[in-house]
């Protein structure tokens, strides 16, 4: 067990947390079925606009800026699961967000897949 388990997580109820986000309680598998498909990276862009343009600002530095690489690739992947999770949730969303140029024509394609 690793630090982060035996301090940070300790007290909560994993087969509960488990459960309660529709997994097996007590297996370590998961499916998602909003990660079947992966966004086309102009919907990425949409997202994180910026993202792109400070990756390339960061290029040939990232040994020395270790956390600005985790940042990125941190970001990288939560763009990814918010438009996965956009399309999968898309009739609860509020109107002033369905209505953001990010769930365009691509984003509609993309969610009827």
């Amino acid at each position: 067990m690793d630090t982060v388990e035996s301090v940070y997580s300790a007290l909560l109820a994993r087969e509960a947390i488990r459960a309660m986000s529709g997994h097996p309680p007590r297996s370590r598998k998961y499916y998602l079925e909003r990660a079947i498909l992966d966004p086309q990276d102009c919907m990425q862009t949409r997202i994180s606009p910026g993202l792109d343009t400070y990756k390339k600002i960061l290029d040939g530095t990232w040994e020395r800026k270790l956390a600005a690489r985790g940042f990125t690739e941190l970001m990288e992947y939560l763009r990814v699961v918010l438009i996965q999770d956009s399309a999968f949730m898309f009739e609860h969303l509020p109107p002033r967000i369905k209505n953001h140029a990010a769930f365009g024509d691509r984003f509609q394609q993309y969610r009827t897949q």
